[in-house]
């Protein structure tokens, strides 16, 4: 395949990386340098039966706001999905200014006079404060929450915790240059790294066909000038051939060692729990469920 076809492509790939949002829609800030995981269609896998994972996602003109407003996004979508008809009356705490949740909370829904009671957790968020057209601007939060499937009982969620290291998963895939990089989540900095290997590799191999093709010259003639001249160019191409292949072994290198110690797109480690601590209120007593899977 042509050199310059490949080059050619990945550039366009990472034009296309790049691009910003469509329709005049422009990041201006960013809880993160990348999206995590679990907001590019790999939400985690629940470690059993009595938990799910959902996502909420919501707008507002400040930060707190928007928080705020994915918990009642969270609260819809459990609504629709179990079919519960009447309002929303939201419980437990619904502080939002540090955005962070450490213990489990619940709300509850009235309908006919009863009450349901779904106990969640909050496991990690992702928000963008974006200019729509370089004018109206809004804070865009999005929400990976852990929900309880029985209302009213308690569910055992898993430990989640949170990584930008990938150490040999990285290195191993970096064998093949950007690639450790695209993993990663990098994709901008693997398509430059494959396609300055493609084009050092290219270079090499044109300078060294250059190289060649002045030698032969220089021994089918009988002229002397001609011949230096020659020689001079058959030098100078081979010293353009040993940098290209001096360059492109460093560039390897910076690959792998990037690949193994660089931070990369924040990753979601699941550790599935068999013991949960959960808050009660009723109107007899306070106190804490303990549930335990075997």
């Amino acid at each position: 395949m042509n050199i310059h076809y490949i080059i050619t492509t990945l550039f366009v790939l990472s034009l296309l990386n790049i691009s910003g949002p469509a329709h005049g829609q422009d990041i201006l800030e960013r809880s993160e340098p990348s999206k995590p995981d679990w907001l590019a269609d790999k939400t985690p896998a629940p470690g059993n039966r009595t938990f799910v994972y959902r996502i909420a996602e919501a707008g507002g003109s400040t930060l707190a706001k928007a928080r705020y407003d994915c918990i009642l996004d969270l609260a819809e979508k459990i609504k629709q999905d179990r079919e519960i008809g009447g309002t929303i009356r939201s419980g437990g705490s619904l502080e939002q200014a540090s955005g962070k949740e450490s213990s489990y909370i619940e709300f509850e829904y009235e309908s006919k006079g009863a009450t349901q009671r779904v106990i969640y957790k909050k496991i990690d968020e992702y928000w963008e404060y974006v200019s729509y057209n370089g004018r109206a601007r809004e804070y865009r939060c999005f929400t990976l929450y852990a929900v309880a499937v029985h209302p009213g009982e308690t569910a055992i969620f898993d430990e989640v915790t949170f990584s930008r290291k990938y150490g040999a998963r990285g290195l191993v895939r970096s064998i093949i240059p950007g690639c450790g990089q695209i993993y990663k989540g990098s994709v901008v900095k693997g398509v430059c790294i494959l396609g300055g290997e493609a084009a050092l590799a290219g270079g090499a191999v044109a300078f060294e066909n250059m190289r060649k093709n002045y030698s032969k010259k220089m021994h089918r003639t009988q002229n002397a000038d001609h011949i230096r001249s020659y020689a001079d160019k058959a030098d100078n191409c081979r010293t353009f051939r040993d940098v290209c292949i001096g360059s492109a072994a460093a560039l390897y290198l910076y690959n792998l060692i990037d690949a193994l110690v660089a931070n990369g797109k924040k990753r979601t480690i699941v550790k599935k729990s068999h013991l949960s601590f959960t808050p009660v209120a009723s109107p007899d007593c306070n106190g804490v469920r303990l549930c335990y899977q075997f």
